[in-house]
């Protein structure tokens, strides 16, 4: 996982006009795509907020924004391909609900968009003219306690590597929806090769 200066990701964010949300403990959710391929948890869950006296804080988990190898080799639709989210801002697309009728998580709400590839190789291709959006349940939930390799853990979705992490970004979350009432929640997706530095 790469590390991030807030003022990195904030700039980053205002330069592709995204919306960044500035009331106390309304979370900005941002995952950062590293450079790597897939199959690690190598890349970024980057939350911030502001507190009561109008001061940033943060953190970050490492995270996987990757559909794991068994998912490329192995996909639901063989014909479609396996889907991996494109970069975007994706506006009230999450709520409070089960992963899989499981465990509380964010589920996908709205429609994202997401490549699609279906050589079934163990390599994703970014095929921008194969991009499609929709309702694809690329949910954000956790992989196992303490987990390394993504395999089976992201058929899409954007998965945190321990438990530990995504019970703590879940507390967040739980915060947020209390606090206004509503359980909607922004998701934002920043491809990192060489654009957050």
């Amino acid at each position: 996982m790469i590390k991030y200066e807030l003022k990195n990701v904030i700039s980053a964010l205002e330069q592709l006009n995204y919306k960044i949300f500035t009331k106390p403990y309304m979370l900005n959710i941002v995952g950062i795509r590293s450079t790597e391929q897939p199959n690690k948890f190598d890349d970024t869950m980057f939350v911030f907020w502001k507190n009561d006296s109008d001061v940033w804080n943060y953190s970050q988990y490492p995270v996987t924004t990757d559909t794991g190898t068994f998912w490329l080799k192995s996909p639901f639709d063989k014909k479609l391909g396996a889907g991996m989210m494109k970069a975007g801002q994706y506006i009230d697309a999450y709520k409070i609900g089960k992963h899989n009728g499981k465990y509380t998580a964010l589920r996908q709400e709205k429609p994202v968009c997401a490549y699609r590839d279906n050589d079934m190789s163990s390599i994703f291709d970014y095929d921008e003219n194969s991009v499609k959006c929709g309702q694809y349940n690329m949910n954000i939930h956790k992989a196992g306690v303490r987990s390394e390799v993504v395999n089976n853990w992201s058929a899409g979705c954007q998965v945190f590597s321990t438990t530990a992490d995504f019970n703590d970004f879940m507390k967040k979350v739980i915060k947020q929806g209390n606090l206004y009432g509503k359980d909607k929640f922004t998701y934002t997706l920043l491809d990192g090769r060489g654009k957050v530095t």
